[in-house]
């Protein structure tokens, strides 16, 4: 029962047939045009609150990604997160090449953060 319903969180249904179950499976892999190649995270827990399930916490987060195909977007899972500044550093473009950070948006259903 517990795997069913763990299956059932990701999109994938009960019963019926292959191609149905196909249909209705999600896919919440990331695009492969970006490999990442080190992350450099700093977490601070606010754990003083009086009321524990208000617990919440502040940090960073620093990636370095290799390009593997041109794209114009950085697709990363976000779940109950707040994103509030993003930037972008470019160790190797020059000035006509270099990427930039122009918006961001979400993907509820699919729990994405879509950097554009």
């Amino acid at each position: 029962p517990q795997i069913v319903a763990w299956l059932a969180q990701r999109g994938y249904s009960e019963g019926g047939d292959s191609q149905k179950q196909e249909a209705t499976q999600r896919d919440v892999r990331l695009p492969t045009d970006l490999r990442p190649l080190h992350y450099d995270v700093t977490i601070e827990p606010n754990m003083y609150d009086a009321d524990p399930s208000t617990f919440t916490f502040n940090g960073t987060m620093t990636m370095t990604f290799f390009c593997q195909e041109s794209t114009d977007k950085i697709v990363l899972h976000i779940n109950e997160l707040e994103v509030t500044n993003i930037r972008m550093i470019s160790v190797a473009c020059n000035v006509q090449s270099c990427p930039m950070v122009t918006g961001q948006k979400e993907d509820k259903e699919l729990q994405f953060l879509i950097i554009t």
